[in-house]
């Protein structure tokens, strides 16, 4: 006669106890993990956008440039928001403002420091993703 070895009721159901218990947490490691390479990738491609346009603005090369103007004679910030920047799923935001000095004068004689903002959010989305500033310098005399 063969004896035959079974699993009782009891131990099928402690392993899958077990198993629940170790696959829950692991699921959930899981989809943070996917969550966070999703926001890795929108952070990267944020940057680099964001990189691109102030570029794009460097190489105006003017400081007086229609992307770089102000509302002039107060010099008021100027806001100017782009969605589908470039044709991707992102909506770049550009603000200009006067830092110090006369912003709307180009006499050499008149000095001027203007603050550029770019801010690079998703389409429909209100996070910022990235946030780059730069300053724009005219007829600055450095020294005495």
């Amino acid at each position: 006669m063969s004896v035959r070895y079974a699993f009782t009721l009891v131990e099928l159901v402690i392993a899958i106890v077990v198993a629940a218990v170790i696959s829950v947490p692991a699921g959930w490691i899981i989809a943070n993990q996917f969550e966070g390479v999703l926001f890795a990738r929108d952070a990267a491609v944020a940057q680099n956008l964001a990189r691109a346009e102030q570029e794009r603005l460097s190489a105006l090369n003017n400081f007086f440039a229609a992307d770089l103007a102000l509302t002039c004679p107060a010099g008021s910030p100027v806001t100017t928001t782009i969605p589908s920047y470039l044709g991707t799923n992102y909506t770049l935001t550009r603000r200009r403002e006067c830092q110090s000095g006369d912003c709307c004068n180009s006499a050499t004689s008149s000095q001027g420091i203007k603050r550029i903002t770019v801010q690079v959010t998703r389409n429909g989305a209100a996070a910022i993703l990235t946030t780059l500033i730069t300053y724009w310098t005219k007829h600055v005399t450095f020294g005495s």
